[in-house]
């Protein structure tokens, strides 16, 4: 019986808890460590049309190839390789196809100047069918010779599909690295809450019950 008790307690509050814990929507090749490229006097370049190796696609139309480079500046921080989305005014434009819940997201990634003479600027867009959800997409920057920086963003999705992340440069000669996108962790409805604390409060009842019989 204590144990038939137990197992459904844990089975109810497994129920509760699950539908706010964030999970991951893989980016594939985030970090660009596809193709490996063997020294940091090497790179790969990749031209308009082509995928990069997996996961990304340079985009057609496209100003620009672009490099998977272990060379510095700048130093990736995530793994040993990025990316340089050539220089401006022949930017390139890459883009990954992701599916996604509708919910709640994050993204992540490292932008850097590759470049020390201008500063280096990307736009990132999240495209559902041919409709941006970002109202176009926002701009992200870093100054003139600047490292890696993380940039975040936050967006919804309003239903489950196939959704296009674009990156596209702007200006100067930027370098990225690092994509992820996380689901964000939901905070529990106070009636979840009240509800465990129900069922915690049943439980010790019920042992305190079976230690006096």
């Amino acid at each position: 019986m204590k144990l038939a008790s137990t197992l459904l307690l844990a089975s109810l509050v497994f129920a509760l808890i699950n539908p706010v814990a964030a999970r991951a929507a893989v980016v594939t090749n985030g970090s660009f460590e596809i193709p490996d490229i063997p020294d940091t006097s090497a790179f790969d370049f990749f031209l308009p049309g082509q995928t990069i190796d997996v996961g990304w696609v340079v985009d057609s139309a496209s100003a620009s190839a672009v490099l998977v480079t272990r060379a510095s500046p700048p130093t990736a921080l995530d793994g040993d390789q990025s990316l340089i989305m050539g220089t401006a005014p022949d930017v390139a434009t890459i883009w990954q196809d992701l599916t996604l819940d509708a919910d709640s997201y994050q993204l992540s990634f490292q932008l850097a100047t590759a470049d020390l003479s201008d500063d280096a600027s990307v736009r990132i867009d999240i495209v559902r069918g041919v409709n941006s959800i970002l109202g176009g997409g926002s701009v992200f920057d870093v100054p003139t010779g600047s490292g890696f920086v993380t940039k975040t963003m936050n967006f919804n999705t309003s239903s489950a599909d196939t959704y296009r992340l674009i990156v596209r440069g702007e200006n100067g000669s930027p370098a990225v690295d690092a994509f992820s996108i996380q689901q964000i962790t939901a905070i529990p409805e106070p009636s979840s809450l009240l509800v465990l604390a129900a069922i915690g409060t049943a439980a010790v009842t019920r042992r305190r019950r079976w230690s006096s019989a």
